[in-house]
């Protein structure tokens, strides 16, 4: 029964997290016009462009704001968990990794299978990792389930090959 719960819970958060990804299309959208900009204006000029703003976490400047943008539905995130998680963060990783904190308020009567959880997890972040990866290859989402001391329950990591595997 609990595993069909964190289960449940866990699809209603992919779920709401690939439905708040959409913001960020247009940014993704605007972002390649405006390379497409500068990219005339770079051969016009005949100077070379400049490489792109690094984040602390050295991914592109663009990849940071994406994950800003994120951190701003955590609050519908949690409002729709209920009380099954005391803390849910959305963090930018490196390589390209947006990094998934669910703090659970109580720890589980049994362990989260994390493989049997991730085709469902990978079915539920394929909207939001298809429209990011032409842009970050290599992107992948890192969901990482914490006890309440913040050990890890479970830690599943998707990526692009992992959702091209879904079948509709």
């Amino acid at each position: 029964m609990k595993k069909v719960l964190v289960t449940l819970v866990g699809l209603v958060t992919l779920v709401s997290l690939a439905a708040c990804s959409n913001n960020s299309k247009a940014d993704s959208e605007s972002s390649k016009s405006s390379v497409a900009v500068s990219k005339k204006v770079t051969t016009a000029t005949s100077y070379s462009a400049k490489e792109p703003a690094k984040s602390k976490m050295g991914n592109d400047k663009n990849f940071a704001l994406m994950i800003e943008a994120a951190q701003s539905q955590v609050p519908s995130l949690q409002a729709q968990a209920g009380d099954t998680y005391q803390h849910i963060s959305i963090e930018e990783g490196k390589d390209d990794t947006i990094v998934y904190n669910f703090i659970l308020k109580d720890k589980p009567a049994v362990a989260i299978d994390g493989d049997a959880l991730k085709p469902t997890m990978a079915k539920g972040l394929k909207p939001m990792i298809d429209q990011f990866k032409s842009r970050y290859p290599d992107i992948k989402a890192q969901i990482n389930y914490l006890n309440p001391d913040k050990t890890v329950a479970a830690a599943i990591t998707i990526t692009a090959a992992d959702t091209d595997q879904v079948t509709d």
